[in-house]
């Protein structure tokens, strides 16, 4: 009762911060294969090179044409 009182549906999903807005849901597979190639991409090839700049105060340009 105290949840529909507030106006929250008793069949409502909990808060996900990762995914505030459900979008994961609405993927497809295929989106889905996707999302991850390019999360693993960045994270293996662009991210160490975007910290060790950041360490070093410089900006590598040619992460833009990646």
């Amino acid at each position: 009762m105290k949840s529909a009182a507030r106006g929250i549906a008793a069949d409502a999903k909990p808060f996900d911060w990762e995914d505030p807005f459900f979008l994961d849901d609405q993927l497809t597979e295929e989106e889905i294969a996707i999302r991850d190639a390019a999360r693993d991409y960045c994270q293996d090839k662009l991210m160490p090179r975007v910290i060790e700049a950041n360490r070093h105060e410089k900006f590598d340009r040619e992460i833009m044409n990646e």
